[in-house]
């Protein structure tokens, strides 16, 4: 009887493990099949344009392309001489699903959106609303478009170049006379939109390292992709919106939008077939990038549109109590809009290669700078703050300069380097501009420190955020950069029981100071540099007002000033700062996994392997696991850790305490696992370009180097044979190609 028990009790314990290997199983594949991962493809048929150019004129011929123009609805046609494809927005006759009004919009080859004199907003096309005069151009063609009953007046262009069409206003054309304001303008604002799923492709959009949103027949949406590029104007937008799902917990726990960092968005018409890579040449300060998918209110299309946005609503105050009603800018916001098109054909339409025909792009023009990339492992030590107690706050040193080189030494044991050293939280009271806080030493040991690091290889770099403080940092009237409403800008996390729940901005001109105060304190040590590089926002202090575009270029010149000292390495940085920077820190990873999106994929590392290092977020501070470390070796991006020689529980209640997991000592064994996991593999990537990444299966990735080298990633939880090569579950294998 009792060997019977034990009989029962062991294939018990079988049928156990079995079943929870194959709920392992299931929950592997779920995760690879969701938008955080890169899809496969299914074969296409060839695609065919649904559109032709009856009723159009042959206006420009280039040895790639044609355009085509019709007057009378004030449309195009663009031809990819090399496939024969069609591309334009809507059919001239048969457009479905749109009114009279939607029609006009969606075809013209400029478009508005204007506030009437009671502030109502509406869309204008050209057909029915503007006189249009055109003129050909040898490559192109010029109009001038007057709306007189809105009273504005323009006058832009089309020319076509080799594979590029490039359309924008001409300059001081843009004029308005009358009592409608103009909110945004569009050029062709349906090109390349798709009715459902008619046509098989999708839309690459900015978001996070790139995303794609694939064409479905239509679904329920209350949203799409609306993101301004290079992130919101503070002094006009606001950061808060509803996050509370009815919860008795504070309302801030949602995970924030990625920022569009890259003035471009992609469309493919079957994959490795028909794409357009567009590009905001000019104007891009004040652009968004549009995105709607089918079933979005009532439109049946799926299409995408650079916006160009010359006003936005605010909440102006009208009474003594700080109530108001939203009423438009007075001023519109100076630009002058430019768009590329550039054709794409064959294996270049596919998000990849997209990526690699921009970095092409960015490396010609200077915008991107190649050989700055090392591979290594970022430390981030977390030096001292605030801690808010019943009736007073203390400061706390939660690591001393004297701490770093006995943890540096634990991993240089462990055979790991080269290492990126951060040091954060050093300064008195944590401002920028100031000396180092002698709760955590002296200034001799801290270039003591910078001596020993660089002898053993690594680098030492001093953190600095110019930009941003917390109440007890800034003083409000006369530091603060103010709204176009006259307050301070101010970003509230929806949590009281944090020690600062607002972030408050400095003007400009503090911090261009912030940054003098940095460089006289610390000259001689590269700088790791928050918030400048990403960060451009207007500010309407009274008698000091700074629009977008000048707080854009003053930014940028302090960091031009910082790369003195052989830095900076900037976090997450808009495109105008990538030929500054020595290295891009915290790079996104997913997109932001809206429910229209279906893929994360690696756009941004793809443009930017080769030329900058690149170091994920923090791995002890959100994911840490074996797909993240996968991952990191797809896309070529290196691992970070933020680290404390405290206890991580000395983290609570002080400013510090999202990080909730810094001890050196609980991660010191998985900080080494990390690297000898990557660092092999990120080691002979470097400094070299992906030339491809490609799905084969649900969870099996090939990415290919211009150095010869491949790798295999097998995100499944099975053995993986591809190119002679066996890639065990959850494990990459490197590889030569043709060996």
């Amino acid at each position: 009887m009792r060997k019977r028990l034990i009989s029962l009790g062991c294939a018990a314990m079988i049928i156990l493990s079995l079943c929870a290997s194959a709920r392992a199983g299931w929950a592997q594949q779920m995760e690879t099949r969701s938008n955080r991962y890169t899809q496969p493809d299914a074969p296409y048929e060839q695609v065919v344009s649904a559109l032709d150019t009856e009723g159009f004129e042959l206006v420009a011929t280039s040895g790639m392309a044609q355009l085509w123009l019709n007057r009378e609805m004030h449309t195009i046609r663009l031809i990819d001489t090399r496939s024969g494809y069609v591309w334009g927005a809507i059919p001239l006759q048969d457009a479905r699903n749109l009114n009279t009004s939607w029609k006009s919009y969606a075809a013209a080859i400029v478009a508005l959106e204007c506030f009437d004199s009671k502030f109502n907003e509406k869309r204008y096309g050209l057909t029915g609303n503007a006189a249009v005069t055109y003129s050909l151009q040898p490559d192109g063609f010029s109009f001038e478009a007057h709306f007189e009953a809105l009273g504005i007046r323009l006058a832009g262009y089309y020319i076509l170049r080799d594979n590029v069409l490039t359309c924008g206003l001409a300059p001081d054309s843009f004029r308005e006379e009358g009592q409608y304001l103009v909110k945004s303008l569009a050029f062709s604002p349906y090109l390349g939109c798709v009715f459902g799923d008619e046509t098989p492709g999708w839309f690459l959009l900015p978001d996070g390292p790139g995303a794609l949103m694939r064409f479905r027949a239509g679904g329920t949406y209350i949203s799409g992709y609306d993101q301004r590029v290079y992130g919101k104007d503070l002094a006009i937008e606001t950061l808060e919106t509803a996050q509370s799902l009815g919860v008795n917990r504070p309302a801030d726990y949602l995970v924030a939008e990625k920022q569009a960092n890259v003035p471009v968005y992609g469309i493919v018409h079957g994959v490795g077939q028909h794409g357009l890579l567009v590009e905001i040449e000019d104007g891009e300060t004040y652009a968004s990038i549009a995105a709607t998918p089918a079933g979005l209110g009532n439109t049946r299309y799926n299409s995408i549109m650079a916006r160009f946005e010359y006003r936005q609503k605010y909440s102006k105050a009208t009474t003594r109590s700080g109530a108001g009603s939203l009423v438009p800018q007075d001023d519109y916001n100076r630009m002058t809009p430019k768009l590329s098109y550039h054709l794409l054909t064959g294996p270049a339409a596919d998000y990849d290669q997209m990526a690699v025909y921009y970095r092409g792009l960015l490396l010609d023009e200077g915008r991107l700078l190649p050989g700055k990339e090392q591979a290594g492992l970022k430390l981030e030590f977390l030096g001292t703050d605030i801690q808010k107690r019943t009736l007073l706050k203390t400061w706390l040193a939660f690591t001393h300069l004297s701490d770093i080189p006995p943890m540096v030494e634990a991993l240089e044991k462990a055979g790991i380097g080269p290492l990126q050293v951060v040091l954060r939280q050093f300064s008195h009271h944590n401002k920028a501009g100031e000396g180092l806080s002698k709760a955590l030493g002296r200034e001799q040991e801290l270039r003591a420190l910078q001596t020993s690091l660089t002898d053993q290889g690594h680098l030492l770099l001093v953190y600095l955020d110019p930009v941003r403080a917390n109440r007890d940092q800034i003083r409000l009237r006369v530091n603060a950069a103010n709204t176009i409403a006259k307050s301070p800008i101010v970003i509230h996390r929806l949590n009281p029981d944090l020690v600062y729940p607002e972030t408050y901005f400095f003007r400009p001109g503090t911090v261009a100071d912030n940054v003098a105060g940095h460089q006289a304190r610390f000259a001689g040590f590269p700088a790791a540099v928050d918030q400048l590089g990403s960060r451009f926002y207007a500010d309407h202090t009274t008698g000091h007002i700074v629009n977008r575009a000048q707080a854009q270029q003053a930014f940028l010149s302090l960091l031009s000033g910082l790369s003195n000292d052989g830095g900076p390495a900037l976090y997450n940085p808009a495109l105008p700062a990538w030929s500054l920077a020595t290295a891009y820190y915290d790079m996104p990873l997913t997109n932001s996994q809206y429910l229209f999106e279906d893929d994360t994929v690696p756009f941004l590392p793809i443009v930017l392997k080769g030329s900058l290092s690149m170091y994920a977020p923090p791995l002890n501070i959100g994911v840490s696991s074996r797909e993240r470390l996968l991952r990191l070796v797809e896309y070529g991006v290196c691992p970070s850790f933020m680290i404390t020689q405290s206890q991580s529980d000395a983290l609570t209640n002080t400013p510090l305490e999202d990080w909730y997991s810094t001890n050196f000592s609980d991660w010191e064994q998985r900080i080494a696992g990390a690297w000898q996991t990557v660092g092999p593999a990120l080691s002979k990537l470097s400094q070299s370009h992906i030339t491809a990444h490609e799905v084969l299966e649900t969870g099996r990735v090939r990415v290919a180097y211009d150095n010869g080298l491949t790798i295999l990633i097998n995100y499944t939880s099975s053995p993986w044979v591809c190119r002679q090569t066996t890639v065990g579950e959850l494990d990459f294998a490197v590889i030569r190609e043709g060996q």
